[in-house]
């Protein structure tokens, strides 16, 4: 996931790549910045992308619209280097910002069943802005606020946070924890509350852009 610039049909931009358990595409075990250059073909509104990546190179390749919105199905390939592969599927979406006020239910997870606990609702509204600019790991910062009612009452102020791929994503060893999880067209978020003190410690569920 990352960011990128268009310029014309000139694209360039940052990619932030994530280390598998097997394989050999990243040899350090944290996350690695890919500079990313490609072109757009505004006919068939194809994005092709070009990644250098452990001594070889990457393509990507699928149509997107300009406005996003969607996953659009492409292929990928690595050629050389130590990771190299065939040609393969993939899906690929520009993501809408998730500036805005999203509301919903979320509920206090059983961890052995993996079922939500009954009554345990309360209702989630996160107010977020994502900067219009993104930092040198192709995320975007965000700022906002969290506030739970019902049974759990607090208000929370985000500090830190990034949004990439419309993954919101807190930072390490913050007290609390507010993760999202965004459609492309940042209309609905899967949300993963863990506040410093409710009645459960953990809830998910769905909230909706108002």
């Amino acid at each position: 996931m990352g960011s990128l610039q268009f310029n014309g049909s000139s694209v360039s931009g940052t990619f932030r790549a994530l280390p598998s358990q097997s394989g050999s595409c990243l040899t350090a075990i944290t996350a690695q910045d890919l500079a990313v250059t490609g072109t757009y073909d505004s006919g068939s509104m194809t994005l092709t992308l070009t990644i250098p990546i452990a001594g070889g190179t990457a393509t990507l390749s699928a149509p997107i619209a300009a406005v996003g919105g969607t996953y659009n199905p492409g292929s990928w390939q690595i050629v050389g280097g130590s990771c190299a592969t065939g040609q393969t599927p993939m899906r690929l979406a520009q993501f809408a910002p998730v500036t805005g006020t999203f509301t919903g239910t979320v509920s206090a997870i059983d961890l052995t069943t993996g079922m939500p606990v009954a009554g345990s609702g309360i209702t989630l509204t996160a107010t977020l802005t994502q900067s219009t600019a993104a930092n040198a790991d192709g995320q975007y910062p965000l700022t906002g606020t969290v506030t739970a009612s019902g049974s759990c009452t607090s208000s929370y102020t985000l500090t830190n946070y990034v949004v990439s791929g419309g993954e919101v994503t807190p930072p390490p060893h913050t007290p609390f924890s507010f993760i999202g999880a965004a459609d492309p067209s940042a209309a609905l978020m899967v949300a993963s509350f863990i506040p410093s003190s409710c009645p459960f410690s953990s809830y998910v569920g769905t909230l909706t852009r108002q």
